[in-house]
């Protein structure tokens, strides 16, 4: 409970106000006229509420007025309930009350004012600290008045609240959540941060704004996996995935992981705000390798699923990651072999890039099938083998016509809503001189004395996922 005590006041000074009163000054006539000049029969109170408006989500200073526009009677209490969804915090001051045993209290969320004292036409002034609901709307705000000072005694003590008050206040705008350290890249089971391949990275961040894009402390915010077409099935491990935003709307998780190879994106929701926050899509791989100078990434044939082997020229500090699975696409009458796999180049460059300095194309991607696969098609040559390849930029397939769109990935129009569409479709050939403009396309098929076969194909810009 909050409370406020009007300090001591000279009675003098309150005579001289009701004698002024009584010569025509300002507020309500004996007959009950407001000064408004709006009329409440019998014993009436006023009661005005500030602001009438207010932004979602934020802790607002409202000042509450109440007048007596009883004769001859005093008012000597009253509560005041906030509208739905406010919650009225602490009682900052109280003025101008005729008594200086007034008091002015929080108790359960309604403000309670006692030992009034209230003389005809006279006004009292408490202001409140209060906290206003996250969603836009309109309500009002509950007065009783009696004409008791604590509140109690038999219905002839209640006040009539006159229709002229202004008991509503309206709440314009939402809160909101906002990934604003987005997660990045991360091999699977190892931590997740705003950096790519970098467990001791920036954690992941989300704010809380209010209707006036404020941040609000006190949130508390869920962290979770959004559900994502064609995405990975594997789980969102947290060291604490429920935190409360400090002072600055913030709210930090690190320790998080994805047990799963695939595309993902993170969910953040908050009681009483009433969206959820998406982010950025992002990829779990298998692996990862530094490429300082050049590297190479791999993943090892099996019965099931071929092998794959990537090598890069690399630079600084960019980092080449392969991921097996977690993306579900398909090309329309051609039967997969392989299941999905991505390949992405993180990089401290200007973006990906198919060339070197030179302009000479390096970055070609190897898909090795093994003989137990091949073995069991009727139609075993290297000619057969084609790439199903997926991509967020639309492309020309081998029919000569655009990828269509297949699905969506993270970011997109699914339930987590917003984003890139992906685009499937079997690879043309590329030429014999190919240029970045050419990608995505295969560059060769060739079988192996030992009866596998290799394909050989050049990435289109960006992350790719492809099976053969």
């Amino acid at each position: 409970m909050s409370s406020f005590r009007l300090g001591a006041v000279t009675r003098g000074l309150l005579l001289l106000a009701a004698v002024a009163a009584a010569l025509g000054g300002g507020g309500a006539s004996a007959s009950g006229a407001s000064a408004g000049g709006t009329s409440c029969s019998g014993k009436c109170a006023l009661g005005d509420v500030l602001p009438a408006s207010v932004g979602a989500g934020a802790r607002e200073s409202f000042t509450f007025t109440l007048t007596n526009e009883a004769s001859p009677q005093s008012l000597g209490s009253a509560d005041l309930t906030p509208p739905s969804g406010f919650v009225v915090q602490s009682v900052t001051s109280l003025s101008d009350a005729d008594s200086s045993s007034a008091t002015a209290a929080v108790s359960a969320g309604v403000l309670q004012l006692r030992n009034l004292g209230l003389l005809p036409t006279d006004s009292v002034t408490v202001d409140l600290s209060v906290d206003v609901p996250c969603q836009a709307g309109a309500g009002g705000w509950l007065l009783q008045a009696k004409q008791a000072n604590n509140f109690n005694g038999p219905p002839g003590n209640d006040f009539t609240t006159d229709p002229a008050s202004s008991l509503a206040t309206t709440v314009t705008g939402a809160c909101t959540l906002e990934f604003v350290d987005q997660p990045a890249n991360a091999v699977a089971a190892q931590g997740i941060t705003g950096v790519g391949f970098d467990p001791s990275g920036a954690p992941v961040e989300v704010e809380a704004l209010d209707g006036q894009g404020e941040p609000i402390p006190g949130v508390v915010v869920t962290l979770g996996l959004a559900p994502v077409a064609g995405g990975g099935t594997g789980a969102l491990s947290a060291a604490n995935p429920v935190v409360t935003t400090g002072q600055s709307g913030d709210a930090s998780f690190p320790g998080i992981s994805i047990n799963q190879t695939g595309y993902y994106q993170l969910e953040a929701t908050a009681p009483g705000i009433p969206q959820p926050a998406f982010s950025s899509g992002f990829q779990i791989t298998t692996s990862a390798a530094s490429c300082a100078s050049s590297c190479s990434v791999s993943i090892t044939a099996t019965r099931k699923t071929a092998g794959l082997s990537v090598s890069v020229s690399g630079a600084g500090s960019d980092i080449l990651s392969l991921g097996m699975g977690g993306l579900l696409y398909s090309c329309s009458g051609y039967t997969t072999v392989s299941g999905s796999f991505g390949i992405d180049l993180w990089t401290s460059a200007s973006g990906y890039t198919l060339t070197d300095a030179s302009g000479t194309i390096y970055e070609p991607v190897t898909i090795e099938i093994p003989k137990q696969l091949v073995d069991q098609s009727p139609n075993n040559g290297a000619s057969f083998y084609q790439v199903c390849y997926a991509s967020t930029v639309d492309f020309v397939s081998a029919s000569g016509t655009d990828a269509p769109s297949v699905g969506v990935v993270p970011g997109t129009s699914t339930p987590a809503g917003g984003g890139a569409t992906l685009y499937a479709g079997l690879l043309p050939d590329c030429p014999s001189q190919p240029t970045p403009s050419d990608a995505p396309c295969v560059l060769s098929r060739n079988k192996t004395g030992s009866g596998n076969v290799v394909i050989s194909f050049l990435g289109g810009l960006g992350d790719f996922w492809g099976s053969a």
